[in-house]
């Protein structure tokens, strides 16, 4: 009940204080009773809210079957008249059944659990938390573990939380506040994070008190756009404000002093479990470097982890489109490409030279003469850079005389070759040399012995650093090739569900266009990494350390010399083969068209690592199919280049597949059925990966979709009710999707999410502590096909239901700004660029 004065103010009633109700469930009506008598202008409004979940006196136990069938039906029609007027919402509206209810909080009431634990009530009284986690507007607040919390309205509106001796006052209406564990006088638990949506007051807010995935992302947003710190500003715990290349997060609500926080917090605060700077009546915590406004972490307390970061949005790319937009261009601002004079570069951008990576600290223009050298401060034109490591892959060439300490690494004769010394010393004046080293690959001179590592090939460019939860602290990615192909592949879903195709020409932090630096990617991640083999020839000279193909295998050669006249055959690992005068041994069935993990097979570790993987190799198909679906509508000249990789990268992830016992290999290492494990991962996980990119593993789609049955069903088998269990590895609700997907077994997903809620719930732990962005991805996407069965679909990987425009044939179909239905033969540039129908 509501009254309105005559101004139009309205005032929410509360039964027993500001009236009594009597009769009002019989069927001759009942007695409404104010408590005071309205005011000249003053109106009443009433509105009856029936719950929509059946009480248990209308399941037929026992009671006299017309009267429960008359008051069913009764009930179903109050349902259905409050659905269709009064309320806003649609009689069509799909119903959805929350677990709990929040109700309105007036000034100084608190929000109780009733005695069961179902329901939140109004009072007056104070309720308990175990102290894992108060949230709002994407911040943490540490409540004691011990004493008493109130969370209530005050007299403006503002939501106010109070814990013994701490007090938080949140300025006007908060969008969500999430609670976890809430406890009443220590008796009801509440297991799950309940989602308080205050945009508004109303009389009674349903939502479902479950983990709300949506939420849960927003803990790991790094936002575009933060406020600078600024002396005397009243600040609210959460709040975000940047000062010298750093942002820093508010844990306490006070004042800011004169002097502005900056550096790496060092105070440890034991009640607030962080470490902070003490800024006049504020403490601030760590939050983020500057230079990453826009991104995402990987979890709630880790760095930026790209790839996860890039292939979690993937399955969700239409859902925030200006978020997706914003991390986009932070990304490109990070990607290791090599210097160039005359150029604009800006605080954060990496650039290769003189065999290192550097870091601008100030932003500027280059000049014509590269950085060199190691530490800070080094100026080039206006720029001033940093030194960060060397570039991998990138080496220099070896110089008779030079001091040499052990693991360094040089070029000669065309190789790459590793140094080990027991002392720094000056190394000899002879080069090592594949073809005079006599065996095993080394080659000594002068006290310090060089192994061969691999042929000499150009270093690392296009590429992304992650970073640790300091950001200033960098982690060495663990591949190139899904790095580049998940950007890739989300960049054009992002242009596609948005029509935004202006950033396709947009000039980006790397200095040149979106679309430019996205083929740059893919050339030098993927194309260029593809794996070759040359073919095995009689009588000819082979150098250790090379590979050749012969009888449909690989094999290596382990001894330089000349080979025979009958080409190495044979697959038993471990067996010398002799061939003239050189050596050989197998290494694996030839796998081609796939591409490497690692750029020239270096690590950042400056290893080699020459494994291609099936996961790998699906998300790159995935990102060069839209990729070209790209290049082909802008007619791109290289159309033809990036064409020709595709469907050769598609027969080389079929050989992943083992015919004889119907399952898939993880990656060329693994390549005998008694290889493939029965774990969750990766023998489990990967062989739904084929399907999850919708990769064409055969002539016809019913051979490939027989295969991708095969590496559904050894997921069940080998891990029977997966979808029910915690199962705490990475990427652990990926399958789900794919059942509610491609599938169609949305309750076996949504199952699945239940586990994900109580893995990250167990213990009491925050779940903002243990859940990460690829779940919480997975989770509104798994949500979303379950609201809207249609998305779930065993056809086109596009999800046409998330997307802006229709493609038909040639034809492009949209909806403009101002309503209007347009076409266009070709894609359109913008929502305008079409003929109205």
């Amino acid at each position: 009940m509501t009254k309105i004065n005559a101004q139009g103010a309205p005032l929410v009633l509360i039964e027993d204080a500001n009236y009594t109700l009597t009769g009002a469930s019989g069927h001759m009506g009942g007695l409404l009773t104010l408590k005071s008598p309205l005011a000249v202008g003053e109106i009443l409004e009433l509105a009856r809210t029936v719950s929509e979940l059946q009480p248990i006196d209308l399941r037929n136990q026992g009671g006299f079957f017309p009267d429960v069938v008359e008051n069913a039906l009764d009930r179903l029609t109050m349902v259905v008249q409050q659905r269709g007027g009064g309320g806003g919402e649609s009689g069509t509206a799909s119903v959805k059944y929350p677990d709990v209810f929040y109700p309105y909080v007036l000034s100084g009431m608190a929000l109780t659990w009733k005695p069961d634990g179902t329901e939140l009530t109004i009072s007056a009284g104070r309720y308990y938390s175990d102290g894992r986690l108060i949230e709002f507007t994407g911040a943490i607040i540490s409540i004691q573990t011990v004493g008493y919390m109130d969370v209530y309205l005050d007299s403006a509106g503002g939501v106010v939380i109070e814990s013994g001796d701490n007090y938080w006052k949140l300025k006007g209406y908060v969008d969500k506040l999430k609670i976890a564990r809430i406890i009443n006088s220590g008796v009801n638990t509440i297991k799950g994070v309940l989602d308080w949506r205050l945009t508004s007051p109303t009389s009674k807010q349903p939502v479902q008190g479950a983990f709300h995935a949506d939420s849960v992302m927003q803990t790991f947003d790094i936002p575009e756009t933060i406020a600078p710190w600024a002396a005397n500003e009243t600040i609210f715990y959460g709040d975000l404000r940047e000062n010298n290349g750093r942002i820093y997060q508010a844990f306490t609500y006070g004042l800011t002093g004169a002097i502005a926080p900056t550096g790496m917090p060092s105070t440890w605060d034991a009640a607030l479990g962080v470490y902070v700077i003490e800024d006049g009546g504020v403490k601030w915590a760590y939050f983020a470097d500057s230079p990453y406004k826009g991104t995402f972490r990987y979890g709630q307390n880790n760095g930026v982890l790209w790839y996860f970061v890039f292939s979690a949005l993937y399955s969700i790319a239409d859902y925030n489109p200006s978020r997706i937009k914003a991390l986009l261009n932070c990304a490109t601002k990070h990607i290791v490409i090599p210097w160039l004079s005359g150029v604009a570069v800006v605080v954060g951008n990496k650039r290769i030279a003189n065999h290192g990576v550097y870091e601008c600290t100030t932003a500027g223009t280059t000049s014509v003469t590269a950085p060199s050298g190691t530490g800070a401060g080094i100026t080039d034109g206006t720029v001033v850079w940093k030194y960060l490591f060397r570039n991998p892959g990138d080496y220099p060439n070896f110089n008779g005389g030079e001091m040499i300490a052990s693991g360094d690494l040089r070029v000669a004769n065309g190789d790459i070759w590793k140094a080990t010394t027991a002392v720094t010393q000056a190394c000899g004046s002879t080069s090592p040399n594949r073809s005079t080293s006599a065996i095993g690959g080394t080659f000594s001179d002068s006290g310090i012995t060089w192994t061969w590592l691999r042929a000499n090939a150009p270093g690392w460019k296009y590429y992304w650093y992650d970073t640790l939860a300091d950001m200033s602290q960098y982690r060495n990615p663990d591949s190139h090739d899904s790095y580049a192909s998940m950007f890739v592949a989300l960049a054009c879903a992002y242009v596609n569900n948005t029509m935004d195709f202006a950033w396709f020409d947009t000039l980006n932090a790397a200095g040149e266009t979106n679309f430019a630096t996205m083929k740059n990617l893919m050339y030098y991640n993927v194309l260029t990494q593809i794996k070759g083999y040359a073919p095995w020839a009689a009588t000819a000279a082979v150098k250790i350390g090379d590979e050749y193909t012969a009888n449909g295998n690989t094999y290596r050669c382990i001894l330089s010399g000349t080979t025979g006249t009958v080409a190495p055959s044979g697959t038993i690992y471990g067996a010398i083969i002799v061939d003239g005068s050189a050596q050989w041994m197998y290494v694996n069935p030839t796998y081609t068209g796939l591409t490497k993990t690692f750029q020239n097979d270096f690590t950042g570790d400056h290893a080699i690592w020459g494994t291609s993987y099936l996961m790998d190799n699906c998300e790159v198909y995935a990102g060069l199919r839209a990729l070209l679906a790209e290049m082909t509508t802008r007619g791109d000249a290289d159309t033809a280049y990036y064409t020709a990789f595709l469907a050769p990268l598609a027969v080389g992830i079929g050989l992943f597949y083992q015919t004889s016992s119907k399952e898939w290999n993880w990656s060329t290492t693994n390549l005998i059925p008694d290889e493939i494990g029965s774990e969750w991962y990766p023998s489990c996980m990967a062989g739904v990966f084929p399907e999850l990119y919708q990769v064409p593993v055969g002539t016809t789609s019913e051979i490939y979709r027989v295969k991708w049955n095969h590496g559904w069903e050894k997921l069940d088998r080998d891990q029977p009710s997966w979808w029910g269990r915690n199962i705490d590895a990475f990427p652990t609700l990926m399958p789900a999707f794919i059942a509610a997907r491609y599938r169609g077994e949305i309750s076996k997903a949504l199952e699945a999410v239940e586990k994900a809620k109580r893995l990250h719930l167990r213990q009491g732990f925050s779940p903002l502590g243990t859940m990460f962005i690829v779940d919480a991805a997975f989770m509104i996407a798994i949500q979303r096909l379950a609201v809207n069965s249609s998305y779930a679909t065993e056809q086109a990987p596009a999800i046409l239901e998330a997307q802006q425009m229709l493609k038909l044939g040639g034809y492009y179909l949209w909806i403009d700004g101002s309503g209007n239905l347009r076409k266009k033969n070709g894609k359109p540039s913008g929502v305008t660029d079409g003929t109205i129908i």
